[in-house]
């Protein structure tokens, strides 16, 4: 469905189904091994002299930095095979927190429109794009970064978005995730869901720009989507289904600065739920009890700076002795590393291996975050796990959370770790020190290896 012109526009190529095309064109064109090498293009054979191209019968997009030079490649098979999508390893000159892709064609008219568009893969932007719709970015398949944000504010001075991701599951918490760190740093957010399980490429091709500028005037806010979100998420039959739902809300309510705004939404969810919205209230008012008789924002961090798969972990953990005793055979101290919980998972080992059950008494006294002992970890604590239903199935689910939740931590870590260093090459870059970026960048390359390790055990 991409035009001719879509195509040159943005440089869209294909990888021949072969095993060294590219690899045998570099050699011919004077590149050394460790050019090629470190290109994140070519993998050479251990204990060989041979070497593989990464990308093999697929549609390719270069991926660009804000300026327009390209930095990396996105691959598309063509037939079947997986993974279905493949980018560069992280390189020297990409790491993928950084970067969003179509930037730099899209960058002018963020600024005339005002506000950016955000989506998730190179088509839900290039379709839209070639619709005329080209106020957008795609995130690159990963979870936003602050570095990302502070991409777009560059180019969006009133930092206004709608967030427009699959409506899938896994869309879904990409569009939670990225609504935390979005109003963190300061955006006006909405939250735009397509019709019919719908992505952005899936629908503009059906309805054109027309309609997809239409639905984009009917966006929700932010706050509205966490409670549609939720509502659904949680069984309103059940008062531990009102009780989660008001968990899940009332860390979003805390970001409404406007006082009328937040009576208007206490009114209309109280109505939602059928609760007494003085409910609402008095929640909000123990969150805002704090020195300066307003919002803390230790408090609010409390709820909102923990990281989704941290956070469904420790439910889990607290509310499930059985998954709790199996995940503290999983983990270890470097999963808990630089999260705000790390003292909070080190109790709750102590505890188990003590033979004493982790209680909110013991562990609130002990805890040294005030705020993770008293807004926190009694939320965790209420949070129902269970679905009611056959307890081996039950078990069965919780322990497959646990082990998604970790695996999605350790994945940040490494994230983090990686956009640590590519700090450090940059500066050792600019300092013209290219022994310490070549050190540099072989630890990048490690920390790349762990994580296609990580991928390749997730799948």
């Amino acid at each position: 469905g991409l035009t001719a012109a879509t195509q040159v526009q943005f440089r869209l190529g294909y990888a021949p189904n072969a095993w060294d095309s590219l690899g045998n064109y570099l050699v011919k064109c004077g590149a050394s091994r460790t050019q090629i090498e470190r290109s994140g293009l070519v993998s050479f054979r251990e204990n060989s002299a041979g070497y593989y191209d990464k990308f093999r019968g697929r549609v390719m997009f270069p991926i660009c930095d804000a300026q327009g030079r390209v930095i990396a490649f996105g691959g598309r098979i063509l037939g079947e095979g997986e993974p279905k999508y493949l980018n560069s390893p992280e390189t020297a000159l990409y790491t993928k927190g950084q970067n969003l892709f179509g930037l730099s064609y899209a960058k002018d008219y963020i600024r005339r429109q005002g506000y950016a568009i955000l989506v998730e893969g190179y088509l839900d932007f290039l379709i839209p794009f070639q619709h005329g719709v080209r106020n957008l970015v795609a995130s690159l398949g990963t979870a936003l970064t602050e570095q990302q944000v502070r991409l777009i504010s560059r180019f969006s001075e009133k930092r206004r978005i709608v967030v427009n991701f699959d409506p899938d599951n896994a869309g879904v918490n990409a569009t939670k995730r990225s609504l935390e760190m979005l109003l963190t740093e300061g955006f006006k957010v909405n939250v735009l869901t397509l019709p019919d399980n719908q992505d952005p490429d899936e629908y503009i091709r059906t309805a054109g720009a027309e309609g997809y500028n239409r639905l984009l005037k009917s966006s929700l806010s932010f706050l509205d989507y966490i409670v549609e979100q939720a509502i659904k998420k949680n069984d309103q039959t059940r008062p531990t289904g009102k009780v989660e739902t008001l968990n899940e809300i009332l860390p979003y309510m805390k970001m409404v600065s406007d006082r009328v705004e937040l009576a208007e939404h206490c009114e209309r969810i109280a109505d939602r739920l059928k609760i007494d919205s003085k409910l609402i209230r008095d929640e909000l008012k123990k969150a805002a009890q704090s020195r300066q008789n307003k919002v803390s924002a230790r408090a609010m961090s409390a709820t909102l700076s923990i990281k989704p798969a941290e956070r469904r972990l420790l439910e889990i953990m607290l509310n499930h002795p059985e998954v709790r005793r199996r995940m503290l055979t999983e983990m270890s101290a470097e999963d808990c590393a630089g999260l705000r919980t790390r003292q909070l998972f080190r109790l709750i080992a102590e505890f188990e291996n003590q033979g004493q059950e982790p209680s909110y008494a013991a562990l609130s006294s002990q805890l040294e975050d005030e705020d993770l002992a008293q807004e926190l970890l009694p939320r965790l604590m209420l949070s129902d796990v269970s679905s009611g239903g056959d307890a081996n199935e039950d078990l069965k689910r919780l322990e497959r959370e646990a082990m998604e939740s970790l695996k999605g931590l350790r994945f940040s870590l490494l994230t983090e770790r990686q956009a640590a260093l590519q700090a450090e090459i940059n500066e050792s870059q600019r300092a013209g020190d290219l022994a310490r970026v070549n050190e540099l960048t072989m630890q990048k390359f490690e920390l790349a290896r762990q994580e296609r390790a990580l991928e390749q055990l997730s799948s």
